[in-house]
Formats: C-alpha cells, structure tokens, sequence
C-alpha cells in the first residue's frame, strides 16, 4: 500500500504537467535561436527524445515546433524554454496524454495498483481513477 501514497512532497509515480531540466551549466546567446533545429544540442536531444516516447502512445504526436521566441517553442503537445542558468522549463499541454505516461510508468515501476489489484480491490480502482482520470486502454504502439 505504500506506492499509494507516494512521499510527502512528490507523488512516486508521476511527472506533473511542468518540469525543469537541468541540461546546462549556463547557456549563452549561442544556445538560442528562432529556428529549433538550431537550439542547445542537448536540449534539441532532449526535447526529440521526449517526444520520441509520447510518439509510442500516441503516433499524432508531432515533432514539429512553433517559435514563440529565441529561447521558448510549443507545439499541441508542449512548451518548453530555455533559461541562461541552463534550466529548461516544459509544460505538458496534453494532460490526458501525460497521464497515460504517467499510467504506464506507474504500472512499470510497480509504483501504482497493478491492473489486477484494480480488477480485485475498490480501493485501488479508485485511486487509479482518481489520479488518472479515464484515459481508456493504454498500450504502446507496437513497432
């Protein structure tokens, strides 16, 4: 029962809908531009692996990216900027589709009522459908 509850401050199982990413000592006006493919290497990498694993839930993920400044882009799914102490901020913009991560993650780290124990115990359907909402079936896409 203790994945249940999670720790006082964070709960075990789930990434919220903002992050910060520490890729960076700093950056400098080098590490920004208006056209994504030419950002922080790290960050790009970062930012297309993130999608890369969205993609496998759901394929209309797009990679493609609108500038809002020389440091900030969004698409449907995030935003993200990119701040000169090196952080990068991403706020998830597709709640249901971060908590179809969040679920899967959850079930793969055992940090959440396995789908049995949700099958067998009210408690544990209720807390998924508490925290996650009705997101349906969730698989990844085959490859």
């Amino acid at each position: 029962m203790h994945y249940y509850n999670g720790w006082k401050t964070n709960d075990a199982y789930k990434v919220n809908h903002k992050i910060i990413i520490p890729i960076s000592y700093e950056f400098d006006q080098w590490d920004f531009s208006t056209d994504y493919k030419r950002i922080n290497m790290r960050t790009r990498e970062f930012i297309d692996d993130l999608i890369r694993a969205l993609q496998l839930i759901d394929s209309d993920v797009s990679s493609d990216f609108e500038t809002i400044s020389n440091q900030e882009f969004e698409n449907d799914t995030l935003r993200f900027k990119m701040f000169l102490k090196g952080t990068v901020h991403i706020w998830f913009k597709d709640l249901e589709l971060l908590n179809k991560l969040n679920y899967l993650c959850g079930q793969h780290f055992n940090w959440i009522p396995s789908e049995d124990e949700q099958a067998e115990d009210k408690k544990a359907r209720e807390f998924v459908a508490k925290e996650f909402g009705d997101i349906g079936q969730v698989k990844l896409i085959a490859s």
